[in-house]
């Protein structure tokens, strides 16, 4: 979509607009030029982050969104933008921390809870990213994206569920240590 910027309308306010029609690299000068205009501004800082995650420059999101959170503590917005840059740079752990951070400010918050179930999984827990999908769909039941990520865990949980019933855990008593056996049973 190539859109003509209108000079008397705010940057910020053009910045969203390119940002919600998916022209995030358009968009971050803008932003940028917001954020000169008022670099106390939480939300400029965080929409920056969301536009530097949407064009995968994840270390400047990340800075952005924790000058965002620097200003702001309590905003979620800022908190899951971060966990969004940390998620890019694959620092699992570190970005389901935001995304908890988020949700400690906004329990309804649907992309804190979609978000931090997407992160669950990357790490493997999937009982955990099973929960916090269900509260992301409570939020918004007609989610296909919520949708696709609960079909995944659910896939996920059902090849699990026969291995873990077919498995026996021997603990074999030595002298300095105990040893964890793994044997499958038939």
């Amino acid at each position: 979509m190539n859109r003509e910027l209108t000079p008397s309308i705010a940057p910020e306010v053009q910045a969203q607009s390119l940002l919600q029609s998916g022209e995030a690299a358009r968009a971050i000068p803008l932003l940028q030029q917001a954020v000169r205009r008022q670099p106390d501004s939480a939300v400029h800082l965080s929409n920056l982050g969301l536009a530097l995650c949407r064009v995968k420059e994840y270390r400047r999101a990340e800075t952005a969104c924790r000058r965002a959170i620097a200003l702001q503590a309590d905003y979620p917005e800022g908190w899951n933008n971060l966990g969004n840059a940390l998620l890019g740079q694959e620092a699992f752990a570190l970005a389901r921390s935001a995304y908890r951070e988020a949700l400690r400010h906004r329990r309804s918050y649907y992309h804190g809870w979609f978000n931090l179930a997407r992160t669950e999984v990357r790490l493997e827990n999937l009982q955990a990213a099973h929960r916090a999908i269900r509260k992301a769909l409570r939020l918004r039941p007609e989610s296909n994206n919520a949708l696709r990520v609960l079909a995944e865990i659910q896939q996920g949980l059902r090849l699990w569920q026969p291995c873990m019933e077919s498995v026996e855990l021997l603990l074999v008593e030595k002298p300095d240590d105990i040893e964890l056996l793994v044997t499958k049973g038939s």
